[in-house]
This record gives C-alpha cells, sequence and structure tokens, in this order.
C-alpha cells in the first residue's frame, strides 16, 4: 500500500519521500509500514512513531505527537516546525541525523506511559519490555512477553 501510496506523488516529492522512507524505516527495521489517516506510517507495536506525506507545495513529517518536534533540537532553517508536523522542501528531504532524533523521542514518549499497555522500544523498534502500566506502577517484563489489553 506504501509503494502503491508513493508512486500515485508526482517528482520531486515522490523521491524525496523515497529517501525520507529508508530513514526512519531503516532505524524501525521492527516496526509496521501501514497507511494512517491516508499516508504512509510507520507503527510498532501498533504505536504510531512517524507518518509522512508529499503535498503541492512541501513534504511533512508527521511525528505522530504534538510534543515531539519541541524535544528535538538541529531542526534545520528550511524546514517549518509546527505542533505536529514538520513542513519541509519538495526537494530537499530531512537528514538520517534528524530522522534518528524524532524517532528516538517518540519511542521514548511511548515508553513514558504512566497508565495502560506499556512497551519499551530499542532504537530500531524492537521490544525492549512490554506490559501494563498504572499509575507509574508497572508491571512492565522481558522482551518475549506478550502485553495484552484487559
Amino acid at each position: 500500500m506504501v509503494d502503491v501510496h508513493l508512486v500515485a506523488l508526482p517528482e520531486p516529492q515522490r523521491s524525496t519521500l523515497r529517501i525520507l522512507r529508508g530513514r526512519p524505516l531503516g532505524q524501525l527495521r521492527y516496526g509496521e509500514e501501514c497507511i494512517k489517516y491516508r499516508m504512509p506510517a510507520l507503527m510498532p507495536e501498533g504505536k504510531g512513531v512517524a507518518a509522512y506525506d508529499g503535498f503541492a507545495n512541501h513534504c511533512s513529517y508527521f511525528p505522530m505527537s504534538g510534543s515531539v518536534l519541541d524535544q528535538v533540537s538541529g531542526i534545520p532553517s528550511w524546514a517549518v516546525a509546527a505542533k505536529g508536523t514538520l513542513q519541509f522542501p519538495i526537494d530537499k528531504p530531512l537528514s538520517a541525523a534528524l530522522i534518528r532524533k524524532l524517532v528516538k523521542a517518540r519511542l521514548a514518549e511511548i515508553s513514558d506511559v504512566q497508565n495502560g499497555i506499556r512497551f519499551d522500544f530499542l532504537e530500531d523498534g524492537a521490544i525492549k519490555a512490554g506490559g501494563r502500566c498504572a499509575r507509574g506502577n508497572s508491571t512492565v517484563r522481558g522482551a518475549g512477553i506478550a502485553a495484552t489489553a484487559a
């Protein structure tokens, strides 16, 4: 589905987003790639980590959180950061280093769940630990222990 979505985009958006796609995917080897909110997204354990798409006058990276961009330094001056999106020129992909920072910040945010199912991720999207968490007290267990909702 992601390939179909990208093929439908005009150049140079298509090429720019293919480069961007390779950067987070190279890091998130264990994340599921799918279409979410009508755009390509990366979802390890069903948790939204990154999405991206091309538009008429720009491309966008969506960290799937309104607070991730505030946590990351090194956003280039030619990119426009808003609460939930990072817009960049259609012919200028974001750097691999910036993508790593954005993904790492989002994975850390997901791991900071205080109530519900909590996952601690390694940088490549693999589960380090998972389990239930209530009011900050967790029953998080090592990798290989599947967490299930009540």
